[in-house]
């Protein structure tokens, strides 16, 4: 995911804009069939959630006292929490404080390079702009915003704030994912759900409430991307997101689309053939 969002009010999902657009965008996705023997197997994520997780059930042991302590005044076994009750975001199942929580508060890192699209989609939802701003690679700067490798960091956390409080994320899943041309090149196809928020006319406690169809119901975007993760030395070898290819998107999505093909222009045949 990436983001861009303005002229977002009144978008409507079914038609394309036509207006020049500007260098800020978004990115969105749409499921496209794939040959079956290329495709590869993704990741498990909940390998990648396991090791946090012990983590931090082992510090949280460590705070309270033994487990067996807490067993021997009768509480037995700790009991798995409700479905869906803070269930994480990045559809792995495990509550938010055991999956993708310790990537976001720096006590663990995406272990793999699903985990680190998972972390970012989660952000999303929850808000966290601190940890997504440490997730972009120098070179998204360059390849969104047209300036030098890291020389759009206030457009894009300006970009961000929007995409946070303007959007509803949901429906996360992983499609496919592939090598790049090295081992420290990887990309994800992955779909997702969103909703636009507009501003409230009559304030609720919310400044922005969810555009709604004829009917009442929330208007649901569907988006489809192909995103670009490169390993960062400078990072300590974390993935780190590179650039994008929109598959399918909603139509408030078109400037992300065509600062995407500015930048293939930009780039040249090597860049192509890498996407």
């Amino acid at each position: 995911m990436h983001c861009s969002l303005r002229g977002v009010a009144g978008a409507s999902p079914g038609t394309r804009a036509t207006q020049a657009p500007s260098r800020s965008g978004v990115a969105g996705h749409a499921l496209v069939p794939a040959d079956t023997a290329a495709r590869r197997a993704a990741p498990s994520h909940d390998d990648g959630c396991r090791a946090p997780r012990q983590a931090v059930l082992t510090a949280a042991k460590a705070k309270s006292g033994s487990s067996g302590a807490a067993a021997s005044k009768g509480f037995g076994a700790a009991k798995a929490p409700a479905p869906g009750k803070d269930t994480c975001a990045c559809g792995s199942k495990v509550v938010y404080r055991e999956c993708c929580e310790p990537y976001h508060t720096g006590a663990a890192v995406p272990p793999d390079v699903e985990a680190a699209l998972r972390a970012r989609f989660c952000g999303f939802v929850k808000g966290r702009v601190p940890y997504l701003l440490s997730t972009f690679h120098p070179h998204y700067h360059k390849f969104k915003y047209g300036t030098e490798e890291g020389g759009a960091a206030k457009q894009l956390e300006r970009d961000l704030e929007t995409a946070v409080s303007r959007f509803k994320y949901s429906g996360f899943k992983v499609l496919e994912t592939a090598p790049g041309s090295s081992p420290d090149e990887a990309f994800i196809t992955f779909r997702y759900n969103s909703v636009a928020k507009t501003r409230n006319v009559r304030p609720t406690g919310d400044s922005f409430v969810a555009e709604t169809n004829f009917d009442g119901s929330a208007k649901v975007s569907t988006t489809i991307e192909r995103s670009r993760f490169l390993r960062d030395a400078a990072s300590g070898g974390q993935w780190l997101f590179a650039d994008y290819t929109l598959i399918d998107y909603p139509t408030w999505m078109e400037e992300a689309k065509q600062a995407e093909l500015r930048a293939r222009g930009e780039a040249g045949a090597a860049a192509g053939t890498s996407a």
